[in-house]
């Protein structure tokens, strides 16, 4: 379990800002590709879930943990929970549209909300 200590929410607090400037990319880039390019919201949300994951990696290396790890290995581990993040997010999202007939941008937010405390914790202990 996760201590509660300064450092703990400070890291919280930084995440937080990662995971806005990645998710203001993210839902960028998803409505530019709906709007403009017709894409299909569940593609359109991948991608730019990815676009998005790129910004937060940077930012909490650099910033949120302050990793030692050399890049290869926090990138590779950092790719492997955003693969399992965005399979997550579409998957949330597809439910929400299709199952629980959700209009697109509460699903989305839903679906980022799950993904910020599970990144969080998994990215906190083993990522970086």
């Amino acid at each position: 379990m996760l201590r509660l200590d300064m450092e703990s929410v400070t890291q919280v607090v930084k995440y937080l800002g990662a995971s806005i400037a990645g998710t203001l990319v993210h839902y960028a880039l998803l409505v530019i590709l709906v709007r403009w390019y017709a894409l299909q919201p569940l593609w359109a949300s991948t991608c730019g879930a990815i676009a998005g994951a790129l910004v937060i990696y940077l930012a909490n290396y650099f910033i949120t943990f302050h990793s030692t790890r050399r890049h290869i290995s926090a990138s590779s581990r950092f790719i492997a929970v955003a693969a399992i993040s965005t399979g997550v997010n579409g998957l949330i999202l597809n439910t929400a549209l299709t199952q629980m007939n959700w209009s697109l941008a509460p699903a989305q937010v839903f679906a980022t909300g799950i993904q910020f405390s599970v990144g969080f914790t998994i990215n906190r202990v083993w990522t970086f």
